[in-house]
């Protein structure tokens, strides 16, 4: 995958990942079959959703998704069909669990023959770090790269929003890119607004849910 290449499959996965604002403790429920939106309809999760499940099949049952441990998916906020899922804690799920690191992840599944392979990965790693990466990652927000980490097959990028957040500093918020298969796959993690949860917490959360996206969907 050459540079370009890659810039267009990274622009493709932030533009569908849902994770570019502020999540609120609460929020309306969203209809099912409304796109996914970072402005409230992806967050139905967030008020008083149904029960959430742990896993999801995706693009037709191509991909199942699975978050870390203590993480539902909100099928309601979710779309199937596009590859993207919502996912968060369980006890925000009505299921009575304890609050784990309280945060809304998003994964986005690209299409197949988007995986960026071994050569891919180092690209979009040096992308990241320059000033085509924060312009791909900012949508619309001007962001600070704080660090860029490489692990076989997987990308992961950690970044700050260049604005205040109510009470304090913006948090950290990380994403990771990596291969499923033949095709490229995107996880965000933003903090639900109260939460405070320190870059290396979501640096952890965020490579359990790359372990466990490849758990399910591992060949045999």
């Amino acid at each position: 995958m050459t540079r370009s290449a890659v810039g267009l499959a990274l622009a493709a996965g932030l533009a569908l990942s849902g994770c570019g604002a502020p999540v609120p403790a609460t929020s309306p429920e969203a209809s099912p079959t409304s796109a996914p939106d970072p402005g409230g309809g992806l967050l139905a999760f967030l008020g008083m959703a149904p029960a959430g499940r742990e896993s999801l099949q995706v693009l037709g049952d191509a991909v199942t998704v699975r978050g870390p441990a203590g993480y539902c998916v909100d099928p309601g906020a979710s779309a199937p069909d596009r590859g993207f899922a919502v996912l968060a804690s369980c006890a925000r799920t009505g299921r009575g669990d304890p609050v784990r690191l309280d945060a809304l992840m998003t994964v986005q599944v690209g299409a197949p023959g988007s995986a960026m392979g071994d050569t891919g990965a180092r690209e979009l790693a040096a992308l990241l770090e320059g000033p085509e990466g924060r312009g791909l990652l900012a949508q619309g927000v001007p962001v600070r790269v704080t660090e860029v980490q490489t692990a076989p097959g997987t990308v992961f990028v950690g970044y700050s929003e260049a604005r205040e957040a109510a009470g304090g500093p913006p948090p950290p918020l990380w994403r990771a890119f990596l291969d499923l298969g033949d095709r490229m796959a995107t996880v965000s993690i933003r903090p639900v607004d109260g939460a405070v949860l320190s870059s290396d917490a979501e640096r952890r959360l965020i490579g359990e849910a790359v372990a466990q996206l490849r758990a399910a969907n591992r060949p045999g």
